[in-house]
């Protein structure tokens, strides 16, 4: 039952300030529970988004661990592709004597040798050909003759490991051009060499030129360590054309 605090100066009813009062009052007891209605209607479409951001979030989170993961193994010392990508350089210096094991193995059992016939140019220019002359002799450098001839190839290593040929540079390119393979059988003669890199790009400046047989594991490789190549050098002199005057105009 609805209890008032209300004084009223008429006493026989006359005055309607009671009923007044009584129906303000019966207005705002019907409004609560439907302005809480109100607010749980406009409140579930904001929790719907919030779990819905949270279940991506939950999702996105997943994603990036798995592909740490992924990452981690890929970039693992143990795993094959990693000694493609990032090769271990040792600080271990390269030597005449670590190539002749690449090429010949351990124990080598040499008879004769290559040796080199004049220079040279030392530093070579890139992109620039040069000659190359070698001769077969024995261990006392007597020149010496096959009974038949040989195949022999120029090859070019820097001092960097793991130890191996220098064929591409980094865009794909050839490093050595032009005549790669001669044959002879006392004298080998190598008509244009083209060097496509400069030696500075390489661990300690240098380059090391090699002269293999190809199926003759007796003759012992040449191998021409500080081999300097330099970027194209340009000619100091340029020739200008004088100008042409026509003797009519003179």
């Amino acid at each position: 039952m609805c209890n008032f605090n209300h004084s009223c100066p008429s006493d026989d009813g006359s005055c309607n300030c009671y009923m007044n009062q009584y129906l303000k009052y019966c207005t705002q007891t019907q409004a609560e529970p439907f302005r809480g209605y109100m607010d749980i209607q406009l409140a579930q479409p904001l929790m719907s988004i919030i779990l819905s951001q949270s279940e991506k979030i939950n999702e996105l989170s997943s994603l990036i661990m798995l592909i740490s993961q992924k990452l981690g193994k890929s970039q693992s010392p143990n795993s094959e592709s990693a000694s493609f990508v990032n090769p271990i350089v040792s600080d271990e210096i390269i030597s005449e004597k670590n190539i002749i094991e690449y090429l010949c193995g351990n124990s080598p059992n040499f008879t004769s040798k290559l040796k080199m016939c004049g220079d040279i140019p030392n530093p070579a220019y890139k992109d620039r050909a040069f000659p190359m002359m070698v001769r077969i002799v024995d261990n006392l450098n007597n020149e010496i003759k096959l009974q038949k001839r040989e195949f022999f190839k120029i090859m070019l290593f820097a001092a960097e490991r793991p130890l191996k040929p220098l064929i591409l540079n980094k865009t794909g390119e050839k490093v050595v051009l032009g005549t790669l393979d001669a044959d002879g059988d006392s004298s080998i003669l190598f008509k244009k060499i083209i060097i496509k890199e400069v030696s500075s790009h390489f661990r300690n400046g240098s380059l090391f030129l090699v002269v293999k047989p190809e199926n003759d594991d007796s003759i012992k490789p040449l191998i021409i360590p500080n081999f300097i190549v330099k970027a194209r050098k340009m000619k100091n002199d340029i020739l200008t054309k004088k100008p042409r005057f026509d003797e009519a105009e003179v």
